[in-house]
């Protein structure tokens, strides 16, 4: 891939992942308003941003809130 390219989305990942929480909630779940922003990663072909965004849904979106 190209490295300056991941790099550059890195602070973008890391932004998400600091304000997942405030989307709303449904039952136990928190659906952040990253959903938002990723819908635009899908016209990226980077196999390391398709990952990295496949595993921060798993790690972030099923969890149930902590209180």
């Amino acid at each position: 891939g190209n490295t300056s390219r991941q790099s550059a989305e890195a602070p973008a990942l890391s932004n998400i992942t600091n304000h997942n929480h405030r989307g709303a909630r449904i039952g136990n779940l928190c659906i952040g308003t990253a959903t938002a922003s990723m819908a635009g990663w899908e016209r990226d072909e980077s196999d390391a941003l398709t990952h990295s965004r496949n595993l921060y849904q798993q790690n972030h979106f099923v969890q149930p809130i902590r209180p």
